[in-house]
């Protein structure tokens, strides 16, 4: 099912090489910085990224300064085995507080796609040794500050006509106390080609359940969302589904039966939420 994705996402800079921390930095305080990161599932078997470190940069200094390492441990992450929900660790490290206006995730070599089983190579369009800056304004404090990234795999995978793989990543940054989330389950997983969150008509994120019928959007801003369950006999829908900051809306067991009955059947409808 072809869709034209709109998304409503935070600028994204892909930008080549690496940033070095600002090691005459003048802050003394520090706090403590997480990246972790989830994934909206693709219709393939495994995107793998190689993410070689992540900095952030301090709010007002100069592009090619100011940045501080988060991580400078390199990390193959393959997308699709952090869904629904789990989120892999990218970086955890004591950085001065104050303001920041960005952060960076650094790409090596030999991010690949694999499709029906075959795995393929991935390219970005920067070139080896990509980063994808993710322009996004946060404060450290002496408390901390943990900050969830869901990295759309579904809207960021493209494939041309001759059947290379490239990567054009759509990503959602928010910190963890802001971002809130959508779960559920779906019965007759297998009829379920997949499940879309909408805000103002705008496709935000499309995933798919996993075996056992669960799903869960992730780093959503606090707000109202749709979410529509696409089957192959049509599609349901919840709407005006509620979010905030910081916790996550269940919607519970969602059922669905075909009603009418022949070729002039309505339709699933929704049993029970």
């Amino acid at each position: 099912m072809n869709k034209m994705f709109v998304p409503a996402v935070i600028a994204v800079a892909l930008l080549s090489g690496c940033g070095n921390s600002d090691p005459t930095s003048p802050h003394s305080t520090v706090g403590q910085f997480s990246v972790m990161l989830t994934d909206a599932p693709a219709s393939v078997q495994s995107v793998l990224v190689n993410v070689t470190s992540v900095l952030a940069h301090h709010a007002g200094a100069a592009d090619d300064q100011g940045w501080e390492v988060v991580s400078s441990t390199p990390q193959a992450v393959d997308l699709l085995s952090y869904q629904n929900g789990a989120f892999v660790s990218l970086g955890d490290a004591s950085l001065p507080v104050g303001a920041y206006d960005s952060f960076r995730l650094v790409l090596g070599t030999g991010c690949s796609v694999t499709v029906n089983g075959v795995t393929s190579a991935l390219t970005v369009p920067s070139g080896a040794e990509a980063g994808l800056k993710i322009n996004r304004n946060f404060t450290v404090s002496a408390s901390g500050l943990s900050m969830q990234v869901d990295f759309d795999a579904s809207q960021s995978l493209r494939q041309s006509g001759n059947g290379k793989w490239t990567l054009r990543p759509v990503l959602r940054a928010l910190p963890a106390a802001e971002a809130g989330a959508i779960q559920g389950t779906v019965t007759q997983v297998n009829s379920v080609n997949s499940v879309d969150v909408f805000q103002g008509g705008t496709l935000i994120s499309s995933i798919v359940p996993g075996a056992n019928g669960r799903f869960a959007f992730s780093v959503l801003a606090a707000g109202t969302y749709d979410v529509v369950v696409h089957t192959s006999s049509g599609d349901v829908t919840k709407a005006a589904v509620v979010v905030s900051s910081g916790s996550s809306t269940d919607l519970g067991t969602i059922t669905f039966a075909s009603g009418g009955g022949g070729g002039g059947g309505t339709g699933p409808r929704i049993i029970d939420l």
